[in-house]
């Protein structure tokens, strides 16, 4: 369905006919339609003079600073036909706005307008020691988690000076900054991604001999390149103190990439690794170690909202991952299988879309608020082609 485009004040504008077709409303509205087109210019005109893109109202109509519901950053949608993101309160009171001004937008809708040089009036640290990159502004820094946050709120490293540790240490540390692709907070700088990562497993005691703990070679690679991404540098390691086996289900070509705890195991089904790429692997690899982390840490099933919210970590980690290696857009081209769930799984977490997905999925709702309700969900409510 095509998104409405909100009106000056944040409202849809009317549509159609109102209640029950009364006509005096349509007259109403042609009437308001008649006076709008005599004192505004033409769309085109509006477009051409902002270089606004196409579907979009002009930065001279169209309030200046946005933002999305539920994510901090705010917006300057410049004359030029960008949005520049604001860094810091003195980037916003130098524009003469304030809070009070900025309106809420949709992702889609903010996605629209092309990334420009962010308006920063603080400075940006990099860590001699650490090479953690900080943006020290309003009178914290705060650490900004990955390369493609950095560079989708359109900041440059020529913009990046070195810091001691001294210097660093002197100016008071804030809450990071959150990802670009889910606006979810992000650790501090100390924690791990998931902060019970580092605790010990309780779910089997003693732990399980390396020897009984079973991976399939062909994820080594991704479990490198799990290593080699910051946030879930501790994973593999987790899942081997945990004793978790990673195994293909040669039997099972279609079984879909998922953790069971009543065995302690990751399996792929085969037709979801021939053929796949190991970026591919791993970020399948990274949302099924976050449900076997949730299920070392706690005591006993969760359930309803928590399962939920679960689940959307999980999917939010996937597309994190993913978003790094192959940006915002995803993997273009011929996907196989899997990368095609991953693209669309970033496709959501852009748009704010995955607890609701996960809430309207009919397989989810019954695992979520019914456990051990069905054994397995039927073919009446699976749909897992578009969502796993």
């Amino acid at each position: 369905m095509r998104e409405k485009i909100p009106s000056p004040r944040g409202l849809p504008f009317p549509e159609g006919k109102g209640p029950g077709g009364r006509y005096p409303l349509r007259l109403l509205i042609g009437l308001l339609a008649t006076v709008l087109a005599s004192v505004l210019p033409a769309p085109a005109a509006l477009h051409a003079e902002s270089g606004a893109p196409a579907g979009t109202e002009s930065a001279s109509v169209w309030p200046q600073v946005v933002k999305v519901p539920d994510r901090a950053a705010l917006w300057l949608i410049a004359p030029d036909g960008q949005r520049r993101w604001l860094a810091d309160r003195q980037s916003l009171r130098a524009q003469g706005l304030t809070t009070d001004d900025v309106v809420l937008v949709s992702p889609s809708w903010l996605r629209q307008w092309p990334v420009g040089p962010a308006l920063l009036t603080g400075s940006l640290w990099q860590d001699r020691q650490s090479g953690r990159v900080y943006l020290v502004a309003d009178g914290q820094r705060r650490w900004i988690p990955d390369l493609l946050t950095f560079s989708r709120l359109g900041l440059a490293w020529s913009q990046v000076r070195p810091a001691t540790g001294a210097e660093l240490q002197g100016v008071p540390a804030g809450p990071a900054l959150p990802w670009i692709v889910t606006g979810w907070a992000s650790p501090s700088e100390t924690a791990g991604p998931l902060p019970y990562l580092g605790a010990a497993p309780h779910r089997f005691a003693p732990e399980p001999e390396p020897e009984q703990r079973t991976v399939d070679p062909r994820f080594l690679p991704a479990l490198e390149l799990m290593r080699s991404f910051a946030p879930t540098t501790q994973w593999p390691e987790f899942l081997e103190r945990a004793g978790v086996s990673l195994i293909v289900e040669e039997d099972d070509r279609t079984l879909l990439p998922q953790y069971s705890e009543l065995n302690n195991v990751i399996a792929f089904g085969a037709g979801f690794v021939e053929g796949e790429s190991d970026d591919s692997l791993a970020a399948a690899l990274i949302k099924q170690t976050v449900h076997a982390i949730s299920f070392h840490r706690y005591w006993h099933e969760i359930s309803g909202r928590s399962c939920i919210r679960e689940q959307a970590i999980a999917f939010g980690w996937e597309a994190i991952f993913w978003a790094s290696r192959y940006g915002l857009a995803g993997q273009p081209g011929e996907t196989t299988a899997l990368a095609d769930l991953h693209n669309l799984t970033l496709e959501w977490a852009l748009d704010d879309r995955l607890d609701g997905a996960l809430l309207a999925h009919f397989g989810y709702q019954v695992n979520c608020y019914f456990p051990g309700a069905f054994q397995s969900i039927d073919e009446e409510g699976s749909d897992y082609g578009t969502l796993y």
